[in-house]
């Protein structure tokens, strides 16, 4: 599902399995037909990145967009190291 705040919806009452970061869990409110486990270790932490075509480089409101999404996480807190969870 492209969404993660539908696909939280979409689960209760099936047998489908979810997996979240923990920041947007920490967002969801508790829902009795969900059950909330560790994921497995294999699953590694997401790392996000930006990429634009070339030719918006000079382009000011793209320019502004990707300073204001830098300055934004910048300011989030760090993951947790591997393993410390």
């Amino acid at each position: 599902m492209p969404y993660h705040s539908l696909a939280v919806h979409s689960v209760p009452g099936t047998r489908l399995i979810l997996t979240l970061p923990a920041r947007l869990l920490a967002q969801q409110r508790p829902d009795a037909g969900i059950r909330i486990v560790p994921a497995p270790e294999e699953i590694r932490p997401l790392h996000y990145q930006m990429a634009w075509h070339p030719r918006l480089d000079g382009d000011l409101g793209q320019r502004w967009l990707r300073d204001t999404v830098r300055a934004v996480a910048a300011e989030l807190p760090e993951p947790a190291p591997e393993g410390s969870g």
